[in-house]
């Protein structure tokens, strides 16, 4: 009895509840699109190292032959979600008309650049869940092909392919405006993290 006529009390004193307050955020559309990934689950050592990357011609300075350079490094199962993302990348990719100027591309869905941090790279561009990342790298270098597939073929553990075989690494692939892409997918049992190099190569 004591209850109701304290309720009766607050109706005729004019209370009311307070109203509910509805809150509600609204998700970018790039918010919504990384929520439906699922992260990467780890890998296991054995699996090996698997390296996705790809050689287009540049510039020649002084004389030698330059090469923009995207190379993504990883566990194989890892690296292989990329693959036909890795593909519709190259394929959007136009290089610049002037010495000095960086190639422009398209980035699929969930991609994102950010800035180098390793002092030789010009962009990184993430690319799977944010909590759990893999980095592409893209990169200007000199040298010969020769020089800088055996090198990523060291850090996979693999040995060191001629010249001659060179064609049976790589498939090639046409930029957006007509570039040869030298494409290659190296998988192996893991090798070194950052073979010693001599100029004027850079680490990619």
């Amino acid at each position: 009895m004591s209850v109701l006529l304290f309720l009766g009390v607050l109706m005729a004193a004019g209370c009311r509840p307070a109203p509910t307050i509805s809150v509600t955020t609204e998700k970018t559309a790039a918010h919504a699109n990384e929520e439906t990934m699922e992260p990467d689950m780890p890998e296991p050592t054995s699996n090996g190292n698997r390296i996705l990357g790809a050689y287009i011609p540049g510039p020649v300075a002084d004389g030698m032959q330059r090469w923009w350079v995207f190379k993504m490094r990883g566990g194989p199962e890892t690296i292989g979600k990329r693959q036909a993302d890795f593909d519709r990348f190259l394929a959007s990719i136009r290089l610049p008309v002037a010495n000095g100027e960086d190639p422009g591309f398209q980035l699929p869905d969930h991609w994102k650049t950010s800035s180098a941090t390793d002092g030789i790279s010009k962009l990184n561009i993430r690319t799977g869940h944010r909590l759990t990342p893999t980095y592409m790298t893209m990169s200007d270098v000199g040298g010969t092909l020769l020089e800088n597939i055996n090198r990523w073929e060291g850090q996979v553990g693999l040995p060191p392919t001629a010249e001659a075989d060179l064609p049976k690494l790589w498939r090639e692939m046409k930029t957006a405006d007509g570039v040869t892409i030298y494409r290659l997918d190296l998988k192996g049992p893991g090798g070194k993290q950052n073979q010693m190099m001599k100029p004027p190569f850079a680490k990619s």
